[in-house]
């Protein structure tokens, strides 16, 4: 049994049955004649007698063995012959895959044993490890794994599972003959025979490494794109015109305000979440770009958030084309520019209010020049016609009139943020306190006004007088705003403006003193609130306003350094935020005045004033002279430094601030002061901006080194006690501080 065990074992699987029906037809025949011979040789044995040999007896016997031996060959060949057809088929099958495996060079396909051991090898398994078949074949299959997977023994448990499993997938390091690791991929398929038993495994395997290469490539630049998409507030959209379905990024939800999960984006929902004022745009864009290559798909557009508020998306898209031209897809991306188109508006804002500002100084400086010569020449003809009370009446009328257009021009002048203030150290709770028996007049019985005072409120550095005409001209809009009544709320409290907030691109961060007057009025539509703060714009019938009032808080909040911002929605009231920058410790020690003043007629003192509009310099003359001082003149700075070669002192300097010539009046008074040390300078002007460099406008101070002449200010238009107050002060400073 051993014997035939080990022959069959070496045949291939489906000839075994027939090859062992051919087998046992041998065996029987070669039974019947042992048995036949052994029959006659043992009656021959017995008996003695030769006969018992014969010929003919042993033919019987013979053709019997051999008649027993057809017969159950004939039995044995119909009992497998469609067996035999099975495995011829399964033969010729078995030899087809062979050929096919040995002719296949892009997958390694080989077989093993139950043991692991190679028993087949076809080129592509040539192709991939290196190996030829003949250094395989009989080799365990574990020589193609790494180091240390065969210590972790996965060749045997890969086996393993195939056997339990069928088959088994995987993905792994292998190494070629060279020394070369490849990433294979494999599927490894259980073989049994007719009975269910395991008879060994199929292997497929293929070199994967170039692959996994690009699909890293691949995936780096997918993780970087989407990175940058998302630094970038980015979101891609792609919509198949095709199938009219369109498909969103994460990023395009997340501008919207919705989590990936939350939004089901599809080309319906695009248009309901797109304005109603937007849509036709699109559309006639989208038309468009469907039609001519040439045109681009590029428009900022408004969609609602999920918040309920719109922000502004910037939509570029690239229409892709079949090869008839014909239009299937549409790829674009979303980026949220909102805060952008924010801060452009407010920029615009910001330069239309300087451009305004510009032109209003300017007229303002312009117009003061003639207030001033108005103002003089009618206060000097009101003192010479006393006698004449007709006369006297048309000087008062003049006066009156000329005031009222110096109140105009201050006013312009605080918009334009160029008029001179008197700042001074300001509790902002005690000055409310202080205005509001005023304002609950201002409002009338049907209003109700009510404040809501910050504890530990930090002081202001202010001109308290145009910060109480701040909050009066806001509760006058807010009065006018409530024709039926309302309330009227003012609140003070600490702001800190952080850096890179809103408010610090207008402003400096620091710490800030916040003032709201809130009201439940009528509140604005979002035209009206840009153009606010604009000079002489305003909504209320003719007759009932002028249209500064917010133009002067505007302008004077500005030039205290502060900002102001107003929140309004129709039907739903307005509130306005002054915000003043915090003061800073003062040292008391460094603040030091002059002495009060018993008379303002001059003793005599050199005076040289430099005007470059000359009826102004012709009046300011003339007054000082009837003060009793001596005037010297000139028109600019140039002839002012010729006038002052001439005389051997100065005593006061009265110049203009800003001058033709190419030298202002800074400028100048650094010029004489290299002949004149102690020159003290009085700075007069009807357009003052900041302080020029070198001047230390409206201050009590000496100069740095503790000696030396003080500046002042005095603002046009003036009359001649300002003018003669300015001048007297001006001179004792000087004298105190040198």
């Amino acid at each position: 049994m051993s014997q035939r065990a080990s022959i069959l074992s070496r045949i291939w699987p489906g000839l075994r049955l027939s090859a062992a029906g051919r087998i046992a037809v041998i065996y029987v025949a070669l039974a019947a004649v042992w048995i036949v011979a052994s029959d006659r040789v043992l009656l021959w044995l017995l008996s003695g007698s030769p006969e018992a040999l014969s010929i003919n007896q042993t033919f019987k016997g013979l053709a019997f063995v051999a008649i027993s031996a057809l017969l159950i060959y004939v039995l044995v060949r119909r009992a497998t012959r469609r067996q035999r057809r099975v495995e011829d088929a399964l033969m010729r099958s078995a030899w087809r895959f062979d050929l096919i495996a040995q002719e296949i060079e892009g997958y390694s396909i080989f077989l093993v044993d139950v043991e692991g051991r190679v028993v087949s090898w076809n080129r592509g398994a040539v192709k991939i490890t290196g190996y030829r078949a003949e250094e395989m074949i009989g080799q365990q299959l574990d020589r193609l794994y790494l180091q240390e997977d065969r210590r972790a023994e996965l060749p045997g448990r890969l086996l393993q599972r195939a056997a339990e499993e069928g088959h088994v997938f995987a993905r792994g390091w292998r190494i070629a003959k060279d020394g070369r690791r490849y990433l294979a991929e494999i599927v490894m398929t259980a073989v049994h025979d007719a009975q269910g038993r395991l008879e060994g495994f199929v292997n497929f395997a293929r070199d994967v490494t170039d692959e996994q290469a690009l699909a890293d490539k691949l995936q780096h630049a997918q993780d970087r794109l989407a990175l940058g998409l998302r630094s970038g507030n980015i979101g891609l959209w792609d919509w198949d015109i095709l199938t009219d379905q369109l498909h969103v990024s994460p990023e395009w939800k997340q501008q919207l305000g919705f989590a990936d999960t939350e939004l089901n984006a599809t080309s319906a929902l695009f248009y309901q979440l797109l304005h109603p004022d937007d849509a036709g745009r699109v559309q006639a864009l989208q038309d468009a770009a469907l039609r001519d290559p040439q045109i681009r798909y590029d428009l900022e557009i408004r969609l609602r958030h999920k918040d309920g508020s719109w922000r502004w998306i910037h939509s570029r898209g690239q229409v892709l084309r079949d090869d008839d031209g014909r239009p299937i897809r549409m790829i674009g991306v979303h980026s949220d520019v909102t805060q952008r188109r924010e801060t452009e508006a407010q920029l615009r804002q910001a330069l239309r209010m300087e451009a305004i500002g510009q032109l209003t100084g300017g007229v303002a400086h312009d117009f003061n020049n003639l207030l001033t010569v108005v103002l003089g020449n009618a206060e000097l003809l009101r003192d010479r016609v006393e006698a004449d009370a007709t006369a006297r009446q048309l000087a008062e009328t003049t006066l009156s009139a000329a005031e009222r257009g110096a109140a105009l021009t201050r006013r312009l002048l605080a918009f334009a943020r160029r008029e001179t203030l008197a700042p001074e150290r300001v509790n902002p709770n005690r000055l409310v306190s202080g205005v509001l028996p005023l304002l609950v007049s201002t409002l009338g019985e049907d209003i109700e006004i009510a404040t809501d005072l910050g504890a530990e409120l930090w002081d202001v550095l202010v001109d308290p007088h145009q910060l109480e005409n701040s909050l009066i001209n806001l509760v006058v809009n807010a009065r006018d705003a409530l024709p039926d009544g309302g309330h009227v709320v003012i609140a003070t409290r600490k702001r800190v403006v952080a850096a890179g907030s809103r408010a610090s691109e207008q402003t400096n961060p620091g710490d800030y003193v916040e003032i709201l007057v809130v009201d439940d009025g009528n509140g604005m539509p979002p035209d009206v609130v840009e153009r606010a703060f604009e000079p002489f714009f305003t909504t209320k019938d003719v007759g009932k306003g002028s249209g500064l009032g917010l133009s002067m808080v505007y302008g004077f909040v500005r030039q205290s350094g502060g900002l102001v911002e107003i929140e309004s929605r129709v039907g739903q009231g307005t509130t306005v935020r002054i915000l003043l920058p915090r003061a800073q410790p003062v040292d008391a020690s460094a603040a030091r005045g002059g002495p009060a003043l018993n008379a303002l007629a001059g003793r005599g003192e050199r005076v040289l004033v430099v005007e470059d509009d000359e009826p102004v310099r012709r009046l300011m003359a003339g007054l000082l002279r009837d003060m009793n001082y001596k005037v010297l003149e000139a028109g600019d700075g140039p002839q002012a430094l010729e006038v002052a070669d001439k005389v051997p002192d100065l005593d006061l300097l009265v110049t203009d601030m800003v001058m033709p010539g190419g030298m202002n009046g800074v400028a100048l008074a650094s010029r004489l002061r290299g002949q004149h040390p102690n020159l003290p300078v009085l700075y007069v002007s009807g357009y003052s901006d900041r302080p020029l460099p070198g001047a230390k406008v409206d201050s009590t101070e000496p100069h740095a080194d503790g000696t030396g002449p003080v500046d002042r200010h005095l603002g046009k238009p003036f009359n001649r006690r300002a003018l003669a107050r300015a001048v007297r002060q001006t001179l004792e400073a000087s004298r105190v501080a040198a």
